[in-house]
């Protein structure tokens, strides 16, 4: 079996051979390894916790013991220890990188868990043959109580106005250092206010139509083309030009053409570009608009905020950072 895992990853290898590796690039962008800081020795902690809190504690447990009590030397069925080895070790790969980044997001070891919550279901279905009805009692009803609480919180999740006054109570009231503080505990909101925005977006290109101009749509993050090109009236070809303002590669990169790579194609054109100030811009342009301020709010407080510039006659950008403000 790993023998043919390896075979299909073949074709991957080679395109990456073929492109400069760029897999790569992007994985030492999440390592940290491009940020030039020392080892933070708190990052496994960090890592540990949050992926302890991310699985509600019982299911991280439970997990972790199946990949103890499996493990190679104690654990002989082949396809046990498969298993084992498409979990354990991905995880611990991304707690090595979080000595560099501090701990990561709370996604990236997901994969760990494809193969072992299946682990963790063989274990603690062979346990309950094997133990004392009162341990069996306790290990049910914890998974009962830790669905039924994630079926809660799942629901308050895609729902958080209704929860929205106790985050609030955490968070504080916002201030002008922090004018959004939600954001910092409730990453749900990184995915609300996309529509309003397009909404306004689209209102810029409309302004741009009537004058004759047929602008391009642009994104400063590796993030921003997709939302863009999804509720943006006719699904527009939305370019990236995050790797000239210092975001990580991605596959907008590989486009052919794109702005960054390719000036002679967008010579001259004008961009509406999402993410980036006036000053940011200024180089690459021979006429800035002075950046519009687009806010979303909900229930009077604010979810999200973007930075909107229209830029005339571009020009190409010059390699190295900038000083985007990040949006």
């Amino acid at each position: 079996m790993a023998l043919i895992a390896a075979l299909c990853c073949l074709p991957i290898v080679l395109w990456n051979i073929q492109h400069d590796w760029i897999t790569l690039q992007h994985a030492r962008g999440h390592a940290g390894l491009q940020s030039g800081r020392g080892l933070q020795w708190l990052g496994p902690l960090r890592y540990l916790g949050t992926q302890f809190a991310v699985l509600l504690g019982y299911w991280f447990v439970l997990w972790l013991t199946a990949v103890w009590q499996r493990r190679p030397g104690r654990e002989g069925r082949p396809e046990i220890l498969y298993l084992w080895w498409l979990s354990a070790p991905m995880f611990i790969f991304f707690g090595l990188f979080s000595l560099k980044n501090g701990g990561g997001e709370p996604n990236w070891p997901v994969t760990a868990y494809l193969a072992g919550v299946v682990l963790a279901a063989g274990w603690f279905t062979e346990s309950l043959q094997r133990r004392s009805p009162t341990w069996r009692r306790w290990a049910l009803g914890g998974v009962a109580g830790f669905a039924c609480l994630g079926f809660v919180l799942t629901l308050a999740v895609h729902c958080t106005t209704f929860i929205q006054p106790v985050l609030l109570r955490i968070a504080g009231p916002a201030s002008d250092h922090r004018p959004m503080p939600l954001r910092k505990i409730d990453p749900t909101t990184r995915l609300r206010g996309w529509r309003f925005l397009a909404q306004e977006v689209d209102a810029i290109r409309a302004e741009c139509r009537k004058q004759g101009i047929d602008a391009v749509l642009v994104g400063t993050t590796w993030t921003l083309p997709g939302e863009l090109g999804f509720y943006c009236d006719g699904h527009p070809t939305v370019y990236s030009i995050g790797v000239a303002l210092g975001d990580r590669h991605s596959q907008y990169d590989l486009w052919r053409p794109n702005p960054v790579e390719h000036v002679e194609e967008f010579a001259g054109k004008t961009f509406i570009v999402v993410g980036a100030t006036e000053k940011a811009l200024r180089g690459a342009f021979e006429r800035v608009e002075p950046t519009r301020e687009i806010s979303y709010f909900e229930e009077g407080q604010l979810v999200n905020h973007w930075h909107v510039t229209v830029g005339h006659g571009y020009r190409g950008f010059k390699r190295g950072k900038s000083s985007a403000t990040p949006y």
